[in-house]
C-alpha cells in the first residue's frame, strides 16, 4: 500500500492543535532541502514554489475544504505552485 499524503502525524498536527504550524515548516523543509542541496539558487524559486503547492497539498489532505471559498484559495494556492 502507499503510504498516506501527508503522514499522519503531520496530518493530525494539522487537523487541530498548536502544532499546525510547526507541521507544514516541516513538510516545506522536507521539499525546500532537497532542492537547496541540489542546486543552491532553487531555494529562492523551483523550491519556494515546490514547498508552497506541497504545504497547500498537505493542509487540502488533512483538512478538506468544506466552502467554495475554501476549495477555490487551496486551489489558488496549488496554483501559485507554478509561477
Amino acid at each position: 500500500t502507499r503510504p498516506a499524503m501527508p503522514p499522519a502525524v503531520v496530518a493530525e498536527a494539522l487537523a487541530k492543535g498548536p502544532l499546525g504550524v510547526p507541521a507544514l515548516a516541516a513538510v516545506a523543509g522536507a521539499v525546500l532541502a532537497p532542492l537547496t542541496l541540489y542546486r543552491q539558487g532553487y531555494s529562492f524559486s523551483v523550491g519556494y514554489g515546490s514547498a508552497v503547492g506541497v504545504m497547500a497539498l498537505a493542509a487540502m489532505r488533512a483538512v478538506p475544504p468544506t466552502t467554495q471559498l475554501a476549495t477555490l484559495t487551496a486551489g489558488a494556492t496549488l496554483f501559485y505552485r507554478l509561477r
